[in-house]
């Protein structure tokens, strides 16, 4: 391909991003390697929020794939201030889901309160800066609802979810 075209350093960004998403649920190995291509490009723009941005995809990845500690070793150092709104709700929600699953994987009488009361903390700051209508808020709401024990509560908000959004 000739220099003109070759894709920009945000356009590399944006398709990077667009691979991690198809990969991260399902394929460590490959969310790790965009993840890395991310990180390349971020610190090359000198993008404080995509900095940030990579932090969290990794964390995600690092949580959803049971390395509890370097998830949330990843995660206690982003930088929540610099961040805009979609990208607060995503960390919050994150954090707090993955408080949620620490306290189930533990599954006993101290940890397990402690990690809830936790993740509810990050729940609640979802909430606080999302539109009580957004997906956002209503699916952090019902995962709040289910964590404690409300369950027609927390069922009726994810059917509100599914209906709302496909």
């Amino acid at each position: 391909a000739k220099k003109s075209e070759k894709l920009s350093l945000e356009q590399q960004f944006k398709l990077y991003s667009a691979l991690y998403d198809e990969y991260r649920s399902y394929s460590y190995d490959s969310s790790f390697v965009y993840i890395n291509k991310l990180r390349t490009i971020a610190d090359q723009l000198k993008d404080p929020v995509k900095q940030e941005s990579v932090k969290i995809k990794l964390g995600f990845i690092l949580l959803s794939s049971g390395m509890f500690k370097e998830g949330f070793d990843t995660l206690r150092v982003v930088k929540t201030k610099l961040l805009p709104i979609p990208l607060k709700q995503e960390f919050f929600s994150l954090m707090g889901a993955s408080y949620y699953n620490l306290g189930d994987y533990n599954k006993d009488n101290f940890y397990t309160v402690k990690y809830n009361q936790l993740g509810s903390r990050y729940i609640d700051s979802t909430l606080a800066i999302s539109d009580p209508e957004s997906y956002e808020y209503l699916s952090a709401q019902a995962l709040k609802f289910l964590k404690e024990n409300k369950t027609d509560s927390s069922l009726k908000q994810f059917q509100t979810v599914l209906e709302k959004y496909k």
